[in-house]
């Protein structure tokens, strides 16, 4: 809407020409002037109008006033011709005695010159006419009167009428007589012209004027002006017609014996006269033309003197200011008249030295936006067109779109999400050609063989003072580190959550795994405490006494073997672990597993096939059997009893494969990923008969890969798979030969130990195995003891009092104690098996302690 209105202002704003100052100060005072003198001639031609107007009001009302004058003298006389046709002596028909009244009784009328009676009856006969000497009408009405009387039966007025005795002009007014209800007589008077004279001049004509009477034949009565000329004689013809078209008005009318006239008139509609008053048109016109013909040349002879005066104002105006447009002139220094020329003069001295300093300044602001736009690190450019053909760019751009001309510089192709953008797409072009700002987009500048650059573009329109585009600037900023970053952020946020949701995990399989320790604790440390309440209530020698000792020797084994299990979890999780690895036949291996199932039962409730095959690995024996103890357990925990295991080793190209399968629950597919991680286990039943801790199959796969192979599980709904693959190797040329046990013989042994209870059943255990055995609660006793001694053996817990473990063989290796060492500790890590060996003790063994470990050692030669 706004830009329509302003198309449409411009469209009809004036078109002004190019012109001198003076000619604009002329056209300017005729501007001021010309308008006023129309004015005053426009006033003065109105004034003359409104002169004119009242003029002929006041003749109007001067009409008016004449007409009721003559209307109420005829009307007077026929008020009296009533009363007399009233009279006595009329009324009985006494036409003599009436006649003899009216000639001795005074006229009621001065205006009436003699009076008259006409008998109808007779056809209008004139039955007596009054005369006077005085009077100047002595005869009656002609023939054409007396009709229009006896026809109208009414008062009656006539029209101007001759005099035939005395050819004077006069005029009958006469009433009719009724005598009962018949119509008898017509009374009338004559009025001669004299008196019709005399009224309308005591009237009072207007200055120069006339008044007249005339009748309905439009024929004057009376004038005031030259009557002896115009009384009886008809109108003017344009004066009839006016008066004939309108009974009143004023106009200007043809003057009765030559010229013009103002003229009002006023018709009587009563007796059908009018009258008419005028004054001379003449006067008023040349007064008329005079009032304009002085305004004329007072307009004139102003608008004269205004160009004369304006003619030197300008000399005065244009000398100094065609001087201060000369170029190349200094402006004047001298006194200038004109206090605005002045003004001029000295701002124009002023803004030559701004100007001269503003030049100065964008001089500088150019050469550093130029520095700017070379040096700056952002990408700039310019398009000088709309269609982006003249394209300026700045050693950023080029760089960043590979035009830069240096080794290796290889043109960029610009893309955005992926898909190559085309020239007109860009935004530098799309802004030079549409006028609208474009960005901030995210593009790509792909070059083959090397590294994309990320950029941030922006461009905005360039436009001519009409609002028109005429170009556009466009940037480019390289956020290629950025967007590295925020690649690497990503990755971080992602491993982050990974981790975060990895230790929640964690978080719950160690709750879970706390939970499960308790209850796998609780379960053999209940049935040994059931043992042990046994054995002191029956005889040693009982049948149940036997079965007692029996439950504490399994779950104290249970119990050892899950410590072993988390120490050993720790040590392979850790790297810390350390194999003896020689060459290992999987049958063998195999069949000892067996034989250690049917000796201890564990499998007794399932069927277990063993299918041992000889094939060769380097292996840790000892590992490599927890591995298939470990996967042989999983299995019969999670299968049915009357279930099928079947352990399994084969050959494969270069590998070795040992397998264990059962048709048990199988393994949840949510869970199958994740079955080797450590504390994850299958779902428990309320009685927790599969037990466990979780990290059986955890150690599988870390002592499988220390071991250089894999280990996989699948599952179905028929049952779980788990293959471990190893290395396979070719069968030594001669086997090694087996071990043989050393001999028995009794020692001297020293047991220091600061729980009393593992002092004491660690010292029946050794007496009832022949050996004699002394033993000391505390580090510094201890010590003591065994320089004093001097046994065979001891057998020194790490955690003492006084003096740990440590301290005890370090101080006794350098008393020269040549005895063996053995160490006992809860701790079982590499770090505190070599510290234990630094100290001095020969051995390290791990609580609770394996008796038949414990007799190897103190045998070892």
């Amino acid at each position: 809407m706004y830009a329509a209105r302003r198309h449409l202002l411009r469209r009809f704003r004036p078109s002004w020409p190019t012109a001198s100052l003076r000619t604009y100060l002329v056209l300017l005072l005729l501007i001021a002037t010309v308008p006023s003198a129309v004015l005053m001639c426009y006033q003065i031609v109105a004034n003359v109008a409104a002169q004119e107007s009242r003029m002929k009001e006041e003749l109007r009302r001067n009409a008016n006033s004449l007409a009721q004058t003559v209307e109420r003298e005829i009307a007077s006389s026929m008020d009296a011709l009533a009363i007399l046709a009233q009279s006595d002596s009329l009324q009985r028909g006494d036409v003599v005695q009436f006649e003899v009244f009216l000639n001795r009784s005074p006229v009621l009328r001065t205006s009436w010159s003699s009076a008259f009676l006409l008998d109808v009856g007779d056809r209008g006969r004139v039955v007596f006419n009054t005369s006077r000497l005085r009077v100047s009408t002595a005869r009656g009405p002609g023939p054409e009167e007396v009709r229009q009387m006896l026809a109208m039966q009414r008062p009656f007025v006539s029209n101007l009428v001759v005099d035939g005795q005395h050819s004077r002009y006069a005029t009958v007014v006469s009433v009719p007589v009724f005598v009962g209800s018949e119509f008898r007589y017509v009374l009338g008077v004559w009025i001669p012209v004299s008196v019709w004279q005399e009224l309308i001049q005591q009237a009072g004509p207007p200055l120069d004027g006339f008044n007249t009477v005339f009748d309905s034949r439009n024929v004057v009565i009376a004038r005031t002006l030259l009557p002896e000329r115009f009384v009886g004689e008809p109108l003017a013809p344009q004066a009839v017609a006016l008066t004939r078209k309108t009974a009143e008005g004023s106009q200007l009318t043809d003057l009765l014996g030559g010229g013009s006239t103002l003229t009002a008139w006023q018709h009587i509609p009563s007796i059908d006269w009018g009258v008419a008053v005028g004054i001379p048109a003449e006067p008023v016109r040349v007064a008329q033309r005079e009032a304009m013909a002085a305004a004329l040349a007072t307009a004139v002879g102003c608008l004269l003197l205004g160009m004369v005066l304006a003619m030197s104002i300008a000399r005065r105006v244009t000398g100094p200011l065609h001087a201060l447009a000369t170029p190349g002139v200094e402006p004047p220094t001298s006194r200038i008249h004109v206090r605005e020329i002045s003004g001029l003069r000295d701002a124009l001295l002023t803004a030559r030295a701004q100007d001269q300093t503003a030049r100065e300044g964008l001089q500088r602001k150019a050469d550093e936006f130029e520095t700017l736009f070379n040096n700056s690190p952002i990408g700039l450019a310019f398009a000088q067109d709309r269609d982006g053909a003249q394209v300026v760019q700045n050693p950023a751009m080029l760089e960043l779109l590979g035009l830069g001309g240096g080794a290796g510089a290889v043109e960029r192709t610009v893309c955005h999400r992926g898909q190559p953008l085309p020239p007109e797409r860009q935004p530098l072009q799309r802004a030079a050609a549409s006028g609208q700002a474009v960005g901030p987009i995210e593009l790509e500048l792909h070059a083959e063989g090397q590294a994309s650059v990320f950029v941030i573009a922006n461009a905005a329109p360039l436009r001519t003072p009409s609002g028109a585009p005429r170009g556009a600037i466009g940037a480019m900023v390289d956020i290629s580190a950025r967007k590295q970053a925020e690649q690497s952020r990503a990755a971080l946020m992602t491993l982050e959550q990974s981790a975060r949701l990895e230790a929640e995990a964690a978080n719950r399989a160690k709750d879970e795994f706390l939970a499960m320790l308790g209850h796998e604790l609780r379960n053999p440390l209940s049935a040994m405490a059931s043992a042990v309440d046994v054995l002191e209530r029956v005889a040693p020698d009982a049948e149940l006494a036997a079965t007692a000792r029996t439950v504490i020797s399994r779950q104290t084994a249970h119990l050892a073997r899950m410590m072993d299990d988390l120490l050993d979890v720790a040590r392979v999780i850790s790297g810390k672990v350390l194999l003896s690895r020689h060459s290992v036949n999987l049958g063998p291996l195999l069949r000892r597993v067996s034989d250690t199932l049917q000796v201890t039962g564990d499998g007794q409730r399932h069927t277990v096939t063993f299918s041992p095959v000889d094939v060769w690995v380097d292996a840790d024996p000892t590992r490599l059997e927890q591995v298939v103890n470990n996967l042989l357990t999983n299995a019969i925990k999670y299968t049915p009893p009357g279930g099928t295991i079947r352990v399994e080793a084969e050959a494969t190209d270069g590998e070795a494969v040992l397998r264990v399968a059962d048709n048990g629950l199988g393994i949840p597919p949510s869970l199958l990923p994740r079955i080797f991680e450590l504390f994850v286990q299958g779902e428990r039943t309320l009685d927790r008969r599969a037990g466990g801790l979780g990290i059986g199959l955890t150690l599988v796969r870390r002592i499988v890969e220390l071991h250089g192979g894999t280990v996989g599980a699948r599952s179905s709904s028929s049952g779980s798979t788990f293959e471990v693959r190893l290395p396979r190797i070719d069968a030594p040329a001669v086997g090694p030969e087996p071990e043989r046990p050393a001999a028995f013989r009794p020692l001297r042994v020293l047991v220091v130990d600061d729980n009393t209870d593992a002092l004491t059943l660690l010292q029946s255990m050794l007496e009832l195995d022949g050996h004699r055995v002394s033993g000391a609660v505390d580090g510094e006793s201890g010590l003591a003891a065994l320089l004093a001694q001097r046994p065979d053996a001891a057998v020194v817990d790490i955690g003492l009092p006084l003096l740990d473990g440590y301290g005890v063989a370090t101080r006794a290796r350098a008393a020269g104690y040549p005895g063996r060492l053995i160490a006992l500790s809860g701790y079982g890590q590499g770090g505190d098996v070599r510290r234990a060996l630094v100290a001095g003790f020969d051995a390290h063994l791990v609580k609770p302690v394996v008796p038949a470990q414990l007799k190897q050692l103190l045998l070892a030669p």
